[in-house]
Parts: structure tokens; sequence; C-alpha cells
């Protein structure tokens, strides 16, 4: 929309020196367009990184999710975890503030385990996945971790236990 009307006006205007459309305004009035979008793009972030074990022993496979408070409204950042340890790094990692923190693990079904749909699509046997860590790890969780403003890089350690 902004750049349909930078274009209306300059071909409608005449510049200050008197000529149609010359370089020097054309160039002055697309640099003070394209500076408009600059400036604060989004919360401040941190990168968050450390380990995940279940029992003691580092969780094989799964996710962490740090979901900010309601009172700190911002967006969620995931990392994979991978042989227990995680990298919460994507877009400049976790925005300041205090979240819940969801850690997921999945295993796969057996094939005993699975019910079919009679006359549905249905995935292999093999395909299915169920959550197995406790629900107060994930969906009902109680993990909190504040991020704290300042900072370039933090380290944060979850052992889990049953």
């Amino acid at each position: 929309m902004a750049s349909a009307l930078l274009l209306q006006y300059l071909v409608c205007v005449r510049c200050a020196c008197g000529r149609l459309r010359c370089a020097s305004c054309i160039l002055l009035l697309l640099a003070v367009a394209c500076c408009g979008g600059c400036g604060n793009r989004g919360p401040e972030r941190v990168i968050v990184s450390g380990t995940v074990s279940f029992n003691g022993k580092p969780l094989s496979q799964g996710f962490i999710r740090f979901v900010p408070f309601p009172a700190n409204p911002g967006p969620t950042t995931a990392a994979v975890i991978t042989e227990g340890k995680y990298k919460a790094d994507a877009r400049g990692g976790v925005p300041v503030g205090t979240h819940n923190v969801r850690i997921e693990a999945y295993r796969k079904v057996s094939a005993a385990n699975t019910m079919l749909v009679p006359g549905v699509a249905n995935a292999s046997r093999e395909d299915h996945r169920q959550q197995w860590l406790p629900a107060r790890f994930n969906t009902n969780t109680n993990l909190q971790f504040t991020v704290e403003t300042g900072s370039s890089a933090m380290t944060k350690n979850f052992d889990l236990a049953n």
C-alpha cells in the first residue's frame, strides 16, 4: 500500500527543483520510505541451551517449548532435543521474561496398541507415536524459566524425575 502511494506521488508531483521526477528527489523519497520499516523488530531475545534428562538418563529425542506467561506476551520458542541436548536459537532465541516450559518426548506405539478405522486411509501402524513423559512436564507443566534481559546466552538444564 505504502509503495503504491509512493509511486503515485512520484508520478504526479513536480520536485522542488521544478523538474518532474528528478533522480535525486526519487532517491531521497525511496530512502525515507525504506527507513520507515527500520527499528525494533520484536522482543529482546536470548539464546538458551542445556540438557534434558529423565530419571537420570539423557532424553534421546524430543521437543522443548518456552511459552511466555500471559503477563509477558510474546512468541513461543521451540527447539529439538537430541541425545539430551537442546539449543533454542531460532530467530535470536527465547524472548526475555518468564516462561512455562513444555518438554515432550514420543515413542512408537506397538501395532497391538494401534486402532485402525475402517474405510479411512490410515497411516502404517509404525507411524503412530505416543507422548510418554508425565503431563506435569508438558500439557500440565509446572516447569518455569526466566530469561534475563541483557544476557547474550543462558544455560538451563532440566533433570526430570518420575
